[in-house]
């Protein structure tokens, strides 16, 4: 009865074992996205800063509905 119990102990151990890495996969594919997502908003800020250097110095004055 001793190696059935343990048996039963193995077993349990790896469903948290599966718990466990559900949850890190889970995490590391978020903490991509978010990486992912922060690089785009990263490049979009960086191409307005560049548009808006050219324009001032070609002199170029555009306004927008924003007043900006």
């Amino acid at each position: 009865m001793a190696s059935l119990a343990w048996l039963c102990a193995v077993g349990e151990s790896h469903g948290e074992v599966k718990i466990a890495a559900v949850v890190l996969v889970v995490v590391l594919v978020v903490l991509t996205l978010v990486f992912v997502v922060g690089l785009f908003i990263w490049g979009a800020v960086k191409d307005g800063q560049e548009d808006r250097a050219v324009q001032a110095r070609l002199g170029i004055r555009r306004r927008t509905r924003l007043g900006r």
